[in-house]
């Protein structure tokens, strides 16, 4: 009898043993599983976060370029305007198309 009790535990404690082992693989699995997604999480916002800093870096180029094309527009206007006032200025043509 005592044998049969001893079996019986041996074989409870295996049970318990198998049961902890199961156990144990699977929360090791999750924690896997966390991480990996964590790191998959962590990927994605580094890659939205480098996407916003182009397109950012974009509107600010596409900003500089427009401030570039106005102010060369505003010196070829400035041009004009000098080259029409010294035309003005040496009485050779007024605008009117009379001459001083």
């Amino acid at each position: 009898k005592a044998a049969e009790e001893r079996r019986m535990e041996q074989a409870r404690i295996t049970e318990e043993n198998r049961i902890a082992a199961e156990a144990a693989a699977e929360q090791h699995r999750l924690f896997l599983e966390e991480k990996r997604l964590t790191e998959e999480k962590r990927s994605e916002a580094a890659h939205l976060v480098a996407q916003d800093q182009r397109r950012e870096s974009d509107r600010i180029a596409e900003e500089a370029r427009f401030a570039a094309e106005l102010v060369a527009e505003e010196k070829r206007i400035a041009e004009q305007r000098q080259m029409a006032e010294k035309v003005d200025w040496k009485g050779e043509s007024s605008g009117t198309g009379e001459s001083c």
